[in-house]
């Protein structure tokens, strides 16, 4: 067996943090000045909001609508969003978040917002 040199890692760097993600144009694909601070599914509020949505579930015997399924979505959606640019989408909220992000007018920034979220990748500490 031989001895490989194997980079060296710290507990903090194995640790998800909050991301910044700048909203790209999407015609030209180019960072816009919009940006979103956003968490990981795997950040304790992540979870929260998807256990609350199946304790919602498991209560009602219906099964959701097309835009019940569309507003839970955006909920998860929302609950990855920590902070974004004032100066652009107004004062945060996560109930802002969930309205902003459940504009079907705006769903090319929600799509964004989403597959960015779902890539562990993007939020470990770079060394």
């Amino acid at each position: 067996m031989t001895d490989k040199k194997r980079k060296k890692i710290t507990l903090a760097q194995l640790r998800p943090t909050a991301t910044r993600m700048y909203i790209k144009d999407p015609l030209t694909d180019e960072e816009t000045e919009a940006w979103f601070d956003l968490i990981g599914q795997d950040s304790k509020e992540y979870r929260a909001a998807t256990a609350a949505l199946f304790l919602s579930r498991k209560k009602s015997n219906k099964s959701p609508t097309f835009d019940e399924l569309y507003i839970e979505n955006t909920k998860l959606i929302a609950a990855t969003v920590k902070d974004w640019n004032e100066e652009i989408f107004g004062e945060f909220s996560h109930k802002e978040a969930v309205e902003l992000l459940g504009d079907p007018e705006l769903a090319a920034m929600r799509e964004q917002v989403d597959l960015f979220s779902e890539h562990r990748r993007n939020f470990f500490r770079r060394s």
